[in-house]
């Protein structure tokens, strides 16, 4: 949890946490009016009507910055344009009053999701006084409770519909992602008074929302969409100075209660809910000017393209939203436990929902007794098993389809919007490495083929336990430890996302995406004895990782370990953990392989531009053979080893051969370990990089006393 959350309680007396204060309210100067005016008008870009720049100077509240933007100087504005077909479309970018975007052109991403919702009438484009098109439109009712008929049902439907209502996200974080509108004179054929607004052609669900949070006025949900319906309803003919009087007056009573009595629930309602970001469309570059059908095609392509912005959100960031959303999604259509929920928030549990949530745990391995959260590797482990469980696994897809506009949700997509989840305990502290790990669980995270496809559940036993399972071949142990060490090495940067130019940093000797090589390390006995050091090690309060590339200052390091799990030794430390370790530990005779094949490479470059190696790089290479030519040995002695059991019912001879054969062998390895023993190099001078405070292992030189 971040250090900057606050907790609010809500009307019902429960705790709510949200992640930073909200900002007060802007409360634009009515100078700015005429000088926002004055820039529409003056800019070459921007092609609307009178009436039409009135409406957009009314809906915008942060005027300052709306002006700078709108200002055209030496050939150069701030407006944001984008191409829709063949048309040329510049959008004005800034904070508008929640209420003045109220008339809804469709919503594209629910599409026919909104049973019983009308169709509005046809749109159609707009010529000035001198016949040129201009980059608004126009709509015709019958009447005007006709229109105001259509809002209040597009409302209503809006938010009965589970994945469009973010009324939850929007009190939490407010409204993130703009909304986006054209300006339209809505007529009518009994003689009333035209109207000109801000219709919404993307970000109906994101308005309807916001007016939901604004307006809530009693447990029962239905009445409270009744009552943003209204409103909304009501917003679509009030003019509009008179609704920018009624906003300053709400801001002003909503800022001073905030300096007043601090963050109360009303007061996070207004601030969060009462603005929303807006990309509006000024002006248009057209392709024929005599087709009126332009600009609405224009619209229907702007719809299906990607939102941009001149401060653009972040992927992790939308899918951190995405998967919030998801999650209550779950927990709406009752895939998931309401205990589940409070875990994805990390808050303290009860006894009650650590049982459903651990079932069977001993509580002090899961949680923290001084919090009463879950531990949070633990935590991760029941996110990954939840999420993965085929049932919800299939509609988390679903929603996150619709909510994105995107047409598949690939496996490692999906570990993308997982990761987010898992990391909100540990953000705040390891900056450095946070937008890496995310990096890697876009590329899979810990999802392998066995997390998704294969039967299992989280063991909660302690790291030693379940080593010793997955070495008696249970899956569920193995899948388990493989999320927990995963976890952490993604959250310090160690185990990073394959990419073109992975090959040689850090030792990387071959190419593997994080999913494909954690299955591989965590079904070996060499990567399950390095994951107790890693799980052991974990500390989600600290920055951790290897000290090397983008993680350099760190906190803490792991240890590397032999085949045995003890630490490997350099000089008078231990050797730290790095990414090329894991390779070589999940695939040693492969690792060697690519390692040869990095070297082979790096001579033929040395040969091409006519560099002779020094001795120190011979010398160097020569430590490279060796190491390799013991690992492999290594290998080899335990295929031979798995044999042993066949003979003699299976194998006519025994894996190692004669006596003389063993002998030979032995006497070998015992020459080169006494060869290296008499060429021992000096102690390093160096400082440890690593102290294992559980192991306190006997130097060399103290051995050799022995």
């Amino acid at each position: 949890m971040s250090p900057h959350a606050r907790t609010v309680v809500t009307e019902d007396g429960t705790e709510m946490q949200i992640e930073r204060d909200p900002r007060p309210l802007p409360l634009p100067d009515s100078k700015d009016l005429s000088a926002l005016k004055r820039s529409l008008r003056a800019n070459p870009n921007i092609n609307l009507t009178g009436a039409a720049i009135d409406t957009a100077v009314g809906m915008f509240i942060d005027l300052p910055k709306v002006i700078r933007i709108a200002t055209h100087q030496s050939g150069i504005d701030g407006l944001s344009s984008q191409y829709a077909g063949s048309t040329h479309l510049f959008m004005l970018e800034g904070e508008a009053d929640a209420e003045a975007p109220s008339y809804p052109l469709g919503n594209p991403r629910l599409g026919d999701l909104l049973h019983g919702v009308p169709k509005g009438p046809r749109i159609t484009g707009v010529r000035d006084e001198d016949g040129c098109l201009q980059a608004q439109l126009v709509v015709e009712f019958d009447s005007v409770a006709d229109a105001e008929s259509l809002v209040e049902s597009t409302v209503r439907g809006t938010l009965q519909d589970p994945g469009a209502n973010y009324s939850d996200s929007i009190l939490g974080h407010g409204v993130m992602t703009p909304v986006e509108a054209v300006l339209v004179e809505v007529r009518f054929a009994d003689g009333s008074p035209s109207l000109h607004v801000a219709a919404l052609y993307d970000g109906t669900s994101r308005v309807t929302s916001a007016a939901l949070v604004r307006y809530r006025e009693s447990t029962d949900p239905a009445q409270n969409v009744a009552r943003a319906a209204q409103e909304l309803r009501r917003a679509l003919t009030t003019p509009s100075r008179k609704r920018r009087a009624a906003y300053l007056k709400e801001a002003e009573a909503a800022n001073l209660a905030y300096v007043r009595d601090g963050l109360t629930m009303p007061v996070l309602r207004q601030l969060q809910a009462r603005r929303v970001p807006v990309r509006l469309i000024v002006g248009a570059q057209f392709s024929d000017e005599n087709n009126l059908a332009e600009l609405p095609a224009a619209i229907t392509a702007a719809q299906s393209t990607r939102h941009i912005s001149v401060n653009p959100w972040r992927e992790a960031a939308k899918d951190t939203v995405t998967a919030q959303r998801t999650v209550l999604h779950l927990r709406q259509a009752d895939q998931v436990a309401e205990s589940f929920v409070h875990l994805i928030e990390d808050r303290p549990l009860d006894d009650k929902q650590v049982e459903e949530l651990f079932p069977g745990a001993d509580p002090e391995l899961v949680t923290d007794p001084a919090t009463g959260r879950a531990r949070p590797l633990w935590r991760a482990a029941v996110i990954v098993h939840t999420l993965t469980d085929p049932e919800v696994h299939k509609e988390a897809k679903r929603f996150i389809r619709s909510d994105q506009g995107i047409a598949m949700v690939h496996p490692h997509r999906y570990a993308g919007f997982v990761g987010v989840l898992v990391d909100l305990p540990w953000r705040w502290a390891k900056p450095q490495t946070t937008d890496t790990a995310r990096n890697a669980w876009r590329n899979g995270g810990v999802l392998s083929d066995g997390i998704l496809k294969d039967d299992w559940e989280p063991l909660f036993e302690s790291i030693e336990e379940l080593v010793r399972l997955a070495d008696d071949g249970n899956v569920s142990a193995r899948l388990t430890l493989q999320v927990l060490a995963g976890t952490a090495l993604l959250a310090d940067g160690i185990l990073t996302r394959d990419r073109g130019s992975k090959i040689g940093e850090d030792g990387v000797t071959y190419r593997a995406t994080p999913p494909v090589l954690l299955a591989s390390w965590a079904d070996t006995r060499h990567g399950r004895l390095q994951a107790i050091r890693i799980v052991r090690g974990f500390n989600p309060t600290r920055a951790g990782g290897s000290g090397t590339g983008r993680a350099i200052k760190v906190d803490y390091t792991y240890p590397l370990v032999d085949e045995k799990g003890d630490p490997v030794r350099s000089g008078e430390s231990h050797r730290v953990l790095i990414e090329g370790d894991l390779f070589d530990q999940a695939n040693p005779e492969k690792a060697a392989e690519g390692r040869e094949e990095i070297n082979e490479a790096q001579r033929k470059r040395d040969a091409q531009k006519g560099h002779k190696p020094s001795r120190e790089q011979l010398n160097e290479q020569r430590r490279f053979m060796i190491v390799e030519n013991i690992g492999r040995a290594g290998t080899t002695v335990q295929q031979l080893e798995a044999e042993i059991p066949d003979y003699p019912s299976k194998l006519s001879e025994h894996p190692f051969g004669k006596r003389a054969d063993w002998q030979l062998m032995r006497k070998r390895i015992n020459d080169l370990g006494e060869s290296l023993i008499t060429v021992m190099p000096p102690a390093d001078p160096e400082p440890p990089l690593f102290d294992d405070p559980e192991e306190k292992e006997e130097t060399p030189e103290q051995e050799e006393e022995k």
